[in-house]
This record gives C-alpha cells, sequence and structure tokens, in this order.
C-alpha cells in the first residue's frame, strides 16, 4: 500500500485476526518485505500458480480458489474468509463475495495495483465512519451485498 494509515491497519487487523486471510503472491512478498513475516493470528493462505512455491511461518499456498476456500475453510474460525488483495485476486472472488469491508481514502497515491470496479447498484452500505490520520480522510465502508429480488 503506498498509504500508511495507522487507524486504517488497526482496522484491518482487528477485523481480520483470528480468521483465514487469503492472498496473492505479490501481496505476500509484500507483506514479508514491510513486517518480515506473515500476518500473526491467522492463517496466511497464498494464492499462486507456481507449483513450488513455498511460505515460511503460518502461511500454505493454493494453486486454485477452490483450493485456496478449502484451506480456509479447515480453520474453526472461518464462519469468514477474508481476501487480501491483489487486483486479480481481487477481481476472482468478487462474484462470490457477500461482504465487504472497504477503506476508500480521499487522497492520490501512485499505485500500479487496484481494487476491482464493481457495481455499487448490487450491493448495500450496511456501515460507513469518516475518519482522518495524518491528515487524510478515508471512509471505512462496511458492504453487503443485495439479494436478487424476483419480480
Amino acid at each position: 500500500m503506498p498509504w500508511n494509515l495507522p487507524c486504517d491497519i488497526k482496522m484491518f487487523a482487528n477485523i481480520t485476526k483470528g480468521h483465514p486471510v487469503i492472498m496473492g503472491r505479490k501481496t505476500y512478498e509484500s507483506i514479508i518485505r514491510k513486517l518480515g513475516h506473515p500476518l500473526a493470528g491467522r492463517m496466511n493462505i497464498v494464492l499462486t500458480r507456481q507449483k513450488n512455491y513455498s511460505v515460511k511461518g503460518v502461511g500454505v499456498v493454493a494453486n486454485s480458489l477452490t483450493e485456496a476456500l478449502r484451506l480456509a475453510e479447515t480453520q474453526e474460525s472461518s464462519n469468514e474468509i477474508f481476501i487480501i488483495g491483489g487486483e486479480k485476486v481481487y477481481k476472482d472472488f468478487l462474484p462470490y463475495t457477500e461482504k465487504m469491508y472497504l477503506t476508500k481514502i480521499q487522497a492520490s497515491f501512485y499505485g500500479d495495483s487496484f481494487f476491482p470496479i464493481f457495481n455499487e447498484k448490487e450491493w448495500e452500505v450496511i456501515q460507513g465512519e469518516t475518519q482522518c490520520d495524518k491528515g487524510i480522510y478515508f471512509t471505512f465502508f462496511v458492504y453487503k451485498k443485495r439479494l436478487l429480488e424476483i419480480s
């Protein structure tokens, strides 16, 4: 992430702690570079096409979306499984997602990966809270997928 908002990071940690997190290889490697270890207190599932890829610590490797979900569901705390990036992983899982925790930052940053555009009409905001950290305003949203209306 090209920004450093401690409030957002704390919110992310509180929400995902104790739950499985699924991420792409590049996201995992970025976390290792930044923290020196996988995310603590969570099963880290790394989704990659590289068959012989290995991870250290609390991480496991999956080579497909189905395998990643199967691994996540083996955890006692799998009532919520978190998809934490990158861009392709978000895109691949979005059609199957029922709830999103999403931070919208009201500032511009350089980046080479983005959260995919989604149809906001298909989602209902069930929580929205704006905060300011280090002079940067951001809103933390919780979205729930709308049920299809049958006419």
